[in-house]
């Protein structure tokens, strides 16, 4: 467990791992996400069931196709 802040000198720890959890959805949390995906890490990313998270890459409701008014929350709250 270490906060993203602390990626630099973790980054080794983290690229060793099959499989990381994220939490929150913050432009840091991306920043991990981003890195370990490129080094083919699975990545669980926990976020409030709101949909909040950063503004600037998701709203909270959008349309997908026939599919209108989605909100964030039914995908995120989907288990795999």
């Amino acid at each position: 467990l270490f906060y993203a802040k602390e990626l630099p000198i973790r980054a080794q720890e983290l690229f060793q791992k099959r499989e990381i959890v994220v939490i929150r959805g913050n432009k840091s949390a991306w920043d991990v996400i981003y890195i370990a995906a490129q080094r083919g890490t699975r990545i669980r990313m926990v976020i409030r069931l709101s949909g909040g998270g950063p503004y600037y890459i998701w709203p909270k409701r959008f349309d997908w196709g026939p599919f209108k008014s989605l909100s964030l929350a039914i995908f995120i709250s989907v288990r795999v």
